[in-house]
Formats: structure tokens, sequence, C-alpha cells
């Protein structure tokens, strides 16, 4: 395995992240860091272009170089396709490289022991259990080409011991001198962890973009555990830095969770999971028939087959079948309002039309993950609602409109059974939830009108116990 990379010092990075002192990518102007965050970006020169390499994993240093195999056939999803639904995880906060080469190689023994024992069972599985996860795909990230996916699985264990580190710093009925000090020993571990986690997420986005441009039956099973592996950091980093925070050092007082400037909502994170999922769904459906004889484990074939054998509570049907109701109500309702219109207001009515079928399918196919996790009690159950609903149903989403947000809470209610069972997901659903009922309870008035629509915000909170 690669040791970690020591921080090499940014000298020509722009002037925005010298201010914030954080390191530059230095990749013109904006910068991956002000891109992210839509600052204006300014260099106090022309950037030049490291001609450091990436280190990668040597394998013999008197091999000689195999001969290169035949091309196989590759899909080109071309630039915007693939970069459309990338992380835009935050660059690496650079931490001090190890003391000796002997402890980087500790480390990442420990990740790898980690991920192997622990990590992989939080993985999706197939019906033929998580071999794949345990043995196949870490044996595919050692071999040659595959270094981003090595760094993936790197990544994830490292935040899933960030995260166990971050939610075992209960101090019990300490007093407040010896809980101090118990937080500020507990605070440097967690916070290299999570630095190394970034650190290789980081590495791994670049290649696994140019993978994802050229992907091919080579290397096709190596791209979808990746983008796997990256929908999970999105869900979990935002809850361990929180955590960390929460375990932050001695004196410090605990960050607010309201505080725009120091948390991060849920709700955006999970616009940012719609792209992951349905660009890792987007995946699966073009690679379906190379997966199917590279490693059939990674295929879920008649997926919906268990939903229709479940059943749900009433209470659960009940809340679905409101969420219908309040759907037929609202578009009788704009149909009634424009029946004697202009062509404008046809053209509208066709428009809200369309946006009753966008929901429409979006309840349907809510009612079907909640079927199904209820026969498989597993999270791409969960998830997978995210690869499935129209990104016309997701724009809805992004203006904040109320029936949209209130469909969301009921999938809230769902990743929130996750908790307990799986790590990267553990209070998330609350999370999502607490967003989306803030945004509602502005809306008060017209919200407090509907009958139906407080009958669904009173469920979401008896299944939360909020």
């Amino acid at each position: 395995m690669p040791p970690l990379r020591s921080h090499r010092k940014s000298r020509t990075g722009c002037l925005v992240c010298k201010k914030r002192r954080v390191k530059c990518d230095e990749s013109g102007n904006p910068c991956a860091n002000c891109s992210f965050r839509g600052l204006d970006c300014a260099y106090a020169e022309l950037p030049i272009q490291s001609s450091r390499a990436r280190p990668t994993l040597t394998r013999s240093r008197t091999a000689s170089p195999a001969p290169a195999p035949a091309p196989a056939p590759h899909l080109n999803l071309g630039h915007e396709s693939a970069s459309s639904y990338l992380p835009q995880l935050s660059q690496p906060h650079p931490h001090p490289s190890p003391a000796s080469p002997s402890s980087s190689y500790r480390l990442n023994l420990e990740l790898m022991h980690t991920f192997s024992t622990e990590t992989y069972k939080s993985l999706f599985t197939g019906p033929f259990g998580r071999d794949e996860w345990q043995v196949f795909i870490p044996r595919r990230a050692l071999e040659e080409g595959n270094e981003f996916l090595l760094d993936g699985l790197l990544s994830i264990a490292a935040l899933h011991t960030a995260a166990r580190l971050g939610s075992s710093t209960s101090t019990g009925t300490m007093a407040r001198k010896d809980e101090d000090e118990y937080r500020a020993r507990r605070q440097a571990p967690i916070q290299l962890y999570i630095d190394v986690a970034m650190d290789y997420q980081s590495r791994a986005l670049e290649p696994f973009q140019r993978a994802i441009e050229t992907i091919s039956q080579e290397n096709c099973d190596v791209v979808f555990a990746h983008s796997i592996i990256t929908i999970i950091n999105g869900i979990a980093f935002p809850r361990v830095l929180k955590l960390t925070t929460r375990s932050g050092a001695a004196g410090s007082e605990t960050r607010s969770d309201s505080d725009p400037t120091t948390s991060t909502s849920m709700l955006e994170t999970i616009f940012t999971l719609f792209e992951l999922v349905q660009g890792t769904a987007l995946i699966n459906l073009l690679t379906l028939p190379w997966l199917k004889d590279k490693d059939p484990c990674l295929v879920y074939e008649n997926f919906w087959a268990e939903s229709r054998l479940a059943e749900l509570d009433r209470d659960t049907e009940e809340a679905l079948e409101r969420l219908n109701e309040l759907n037929v109500a609202e578009n009788q309702l704009q149909s009634r309002d424009h029946i004697n219109t202009t062509t404008y207001h046809l053209h509208h009515q066709l428009s809200q039309s369309s946006r009753h079928a966008l929901i429409s399918s979006a309840i349907a196919r809510l009612c079907k993950c909640f079927q199904r996790y209820a026969a498989m009690q597993d999270p791409v159950s969960v998830l997978t609602w995210l690869a499935t609903v129209d990104r016309g149903f997701v724009d809805c989403l992004r203006r904040r409109e109320t029936l949209p947000l209130l469909v969301l809470m009921h999938w809230g209610a769902l990743l929130a059974m996750l908790d307990g069972g799986v790590w990267w997901a553990e209070g998330s659903g609350r999370a999502l939830v607490e967003d989306v009922m803030g945004i509602l309870q502005m809306r008060s008035e017209s919200v407090e009108r509907d009958l139906r629509v407080r009958g669904g915000l009173d469920w979401v909170r008896g299944v939360l116990e909020i």
C-alpha cells in the first residue's frame, strides 16, 4: 500500500486559500476549493502546474513491464455526464506526515484490516452474501491501475474508525476537568483518521473520473464498487465531522447544528446524493452485461421481487396513501383555478399535470422501497429511491415546494430505520427530517389548514419520536 503523502506547501495557490489557510490544488481560476464554495478565486500570479506525480503502488523493483493487453470495449460516457455526479467533497486538510515509513505502513495495514473485518459488513450486499466486499473487491483494488479503488477502501475504513471513536466519547458522570482532559486526548486521533479519509478520497477523485469516462468491460466492476464507496462517504462525512466537533478539545464549545456557517445541511447533502446515486445507477444500467460476467454478486436480479411479497403495517400504508391523496387534491385545485384560462395558463396547466405525474411516481417508488425494506432490512432498499426518482422531482425539492418536501420527509423516516444497524447512516434520517420540518414550520399557517399535511407531519414525528 502507498505510504501517506507528506504535505507539500502550496506557494502558488490562490489568495482565498492562503487567507483560509487551506491547501490549494492550484488547478486554475477557480481552484477546486473556491469552485465548491462559490467564492471568487484570485491569484497573485498565474499558477504553475506541479510536476509531482501521484504515488502509485510498487509491485516489484525489478519487474519488467507486462505486454499491453488488447483494448477492451468501453463506453465513452463523455466528460459532462461523468463529472455531473462526482462528489464535490471538500479538499483534505493537510495532516502531518508520519514520523517514519513504518508508521505509515502500520496505519495502512490497520485500515485494510478494519475494512476486511468490520467495514465491509456495512456495505451493500447481494443475494450471495458479503464475500464480494470482503474478498473480491479488495483483491481487485490491489491490481495495477485500480489504485483509486484502494484509496476508496482506505478512505471509508478511516472514516469508519473516526465514527467509531467519535461515538465512544461519552464521558458519563466525569468531573468537568477530567471530562475536558478525556476529550482532548480523544480529539487528536479522531481528527487524524478524518484527515486520512479526506486525503484518500481526494486522491481517488481524478483517476476515478478518468475511469468513468472510459469505462470498459475490464474496469466496470471497479468503477461500480468505488461509486458505492463514494456515496457512503458522501453520507457519512457530515455526520462524522459533527461528532468530532461535539467531542472537541478541552474548553471548546459545542457547535450549534443550526449555525449555517459551521454545520452542513442534510438537505443539501441529499441533493448531492441524488447526483451520486443516480450516476451509480447509470453505470450499473450501462454495464449490466459486463458486471454479470465479472462478478454476479454485484448484480441484483429481480430487484423488486421481494417488495411484492411484503406487507406494510397499517399506519405506514395510510401515511403513503395520504401522500397520494394530497397529490390528487393539489392537482385538482390547480386545474380548477385555471379552468377558464388563456393559452399561457394552459401551458402552465400542462406543467402542473407533469408535476403531478412526477410526484405520483416518486410516491409509488417510495412505497416499493418501504415494502422491500420490510422484507430485506438492507440499506440498498432505502437508497434505491434516490436512484429511481425523476430529476424533475429533485427540481421541485430545490424550489422547496411543500408536497415534495413532505414526500422527502417520509423517505427520511425510512432512512432513520437504519439507525443502530448501519454506522454511516446513523442520525442522517433524523437530521434530514429536522431540516425539512424547519422549512415547513415557517409555512405553518398554510400547512395547518390542510389536515392531511398535518397528518403526514404527525406520522413522521411519531416514527422518529420527535
